[in-house]
């Protein structure tokens, strides 16, 4: 199991870096890639947290890893102009309402950096410092996603 969650979150740290070096052309494209990737990320450090998963501080930090590069370059994928298309679930409000979406973005960034910076030891180290990043996920899904079902694609 260890070496299944060590080589997962690795495959997903290394899908954020390969994303943008081949579909920078496709800003769509490249941020479904990399909210897949922090989907991903923030399923094994929840399943963790739950104790639905066994702590592995190295797993856990390269999804830490994986959230904090999605932060630093996620915002740069919602250029004017990629509002449609290719079945996005982006919402409209994102370009109404820029500044509300770049600050939120901007907290997820900063929130993701102190919790990869943490470099949690134990579930419970890893709960303190990831859960400040998953309140954002919250606020940024209600107020900038046409759709909280995550059973469907939007």
């Amino acid at each position: 199991m260890r070496g299944l969650l060590i080589g997962g979150t690795i495959a997903v740290a290394l899908s954020i870096a390969g994303t943008t070096a081949f579909s920078a052309d496709d800003p769509i494209d490249v941020r479904q890639k990399i909210m897949t990737s922090v989907g991903r990320s923030g399923g094994l450090l929840f399943r963790m947290v739950q104790g639905k998963a066994d702590f592995d501080e190295r797993s856990a930090n390269v999804a830490l890893a994986a959230l904090q590069a999605a932060g630093a370059t996620i915002g740069d994928y919602f250029p004017e102009g990629s509002e449609t298309g290719e079945q996005t679930c982006a919402s409209k409000k994102i370009w109404e309402d820029r500044a509300g979406f770049d600050a939120v973005v901007a907290k997820f960034a900063e929130r993701s950096t102190a919790a990869y910076s943490a470099a949690p030891k134990d579930a419970e180290s890893l709960k303190v410092a990831v859960g400040p990043v998953f309140e954002m996920c919250g606020e940024c899904h209600k107020a900038y996603r046409q759709s909280e079902d995550y059973s469907t694609r939007c």
